[in-house]
């Protein structure tokens, strides 16, 4: 009877998962006051109050993950910028809570069946956005500088889900050979679709990063390399004639490689993010053990690190690492790169042994949300965290379906 209650309980904690992450996928571009993977994670909590579960780790992620947040609190605690109590705040919110997403991997078994659920939900909120996004286009709707998000809270969010999603959904289809032909066709319309609306979301980073991830893609998935070349040209053609053909695109194409500033305003994007990071270098140079504290780039940048000829009062340093060494130091900056390093290997290493689809989709998502941190800081966010929360949550999901965790139950 014990072990017949037990399995009862453990469905119903599993299915009860199951649906918070179906609506996280759901719901992650909206701005509602129900975090699904946090309340996901606070099921499984309480599931292991009632079974018995041994946890088995096949791969040193933890450790690594552990080395990461062991660093940056030690910048936390031995800064002398900021108060203890705010640096702990910070820390908690932007490092702590999101890992909520890969810990859920050792509560919740995530099989091939349930992650292929989990992308068609993001893929279909991706469709829908595009749809709606060129709609709006038609109609001249658009926010910020020519800008269309469809139905996303913001444009850096939209930006960050393309980074990390759209390559895993085109992964997927080119590699996956058992993957249901509707569902395949279902991948590739969403990705054609996206092709325009990543094109007028006008974030160039985006761009770059896509096109790199396609292209290889392509290459490493396709054998027939005249569909690939077919490929790569049909998709030039398509995005070259959308961003000649709508002039706020070109501006934003012609401005990658751009840093005069503009006569009239003062003002160029380009060059702000150069003002901004010799700031954050020089935050740095000032503080190179434990950085101007946790979150606390604005408030150094405005008093006293902003160039006189920048325009923009910047909250981060729009890159990754640099914005990590002004707010913690080398000594943070230590836990992150460690980290990143071995994620790269762990995920060539696995997909090199196997030529399994799931190392090749998170590899791809991890190198195109790598490119994002360039020009953005959107791992560890000063204000948006969801991708953080979406990173973590594929990560686990990819540590689940390559067995790197293993739930026995007891």
């Amino acid at each position: 009877m014990g072990k017949i209650n037990n399995f009862s309980v453990n469905e119903k904690f599993d299915k009860l998962i199951y649906v918070c992450l179906i609506l996280f996928a759901l719901t992650f571009y909206m701005d509602i006051p129900i975090n699904f993977i946090v309340l996901a994670f606070g099921l499984g909590l309480v599931k292991i109050i009632f079974i018995r579960t041994e946890i088995r780790f096949n791969s040193k992620h933890i450790q690594f993950i552990l080395f990461f947040l062991l660093m940056i609190l030690l910048s936390v605690i031995f800064n002398s910028e900021q108060s203890f109590w705010a640096g702990i705040k910070a820390y908690k919110s932007m490092y702590i809570s999101p890992l909520t997403g890969i810990f859920l991997a050792c509560f919740f078994k995530f099989s091939k069946r349930r992650a292929i659920v989990l992308l068609s939900c993001f893929t279909l909120i991706l469709f829908i956005n595009a749809c709606i996004a060129l709609v709006q286009f038609s109609y001249g709707i658009s926010v910020d500088h020519n800008r269309v998000v469809g139905i996303f809270s913001s444009i850096m969010l939209l930006a960050a889900v393309h980074m990390m999603v759209l390559p895993i959904i085109f992964t997927v289809a080119v590699f996956a050979e058992d993957l249901p032909k509707s569902v395949r066709i279902f991948y590739f319309l969403t990705i054609i679709i996206n092709i325009p609306a990543v094109i007028l979301a006008n974030t160039r980073i985006v761009w770059i990063g896509l096109s790199i991830s396609y292209i290889l893609i392509l290459f490493l998935g396709i054998k027939n390399r005249l569909k690939v070349t077919a490929s790569i040209i049909g998709i030039i053609i398509i995005s070259v004639a959308i961003i000649y053909s709508e002039p706020a695109s070109q501006s934003r194409l012609d401005s990658i490689t751009n840093i005069s500033t503009d006569a009239q305003t003062g003002y160029h994007n380009n060059r702000e993010r150069i003002f901004m990071w010799q700031s954050a270098w020089q935050m740095f140079k000032d503080h190179p053990a434990f950085g101007v504290g946790m979150d606390n780039f604005h408030k150094q940048y405005v008093e006293h690190y902003k160039n006189p000829e920048a325009v923009e009062m910047q909250w981060h340093a729009h890159n990754l690492f640099l914005n990590t060494l002004a707010e913690n130091g080398i000594v943070g900056t230590a836990g992150l790169v460690f980290l990143l390093i071995y994620l790269y290997y762990d995920v060539i290493r696995t997909w090199r042994r196997g030529n399994d689809v799931v190392a090749a989709a998170y590899f791809f998502s991890l190198l195109t949300f790598s490119i994002d941190f360039m020009t953005d800081v959107l791992f560890c966010g000063h204000y948006l965290k969801t991708p953080t929360y979406i990173f973590w949550l594929i990560t686990g999901i990819y540590l689940s379906l390559t067995k790197h965790i293993i739930i026995e139950k007891q």
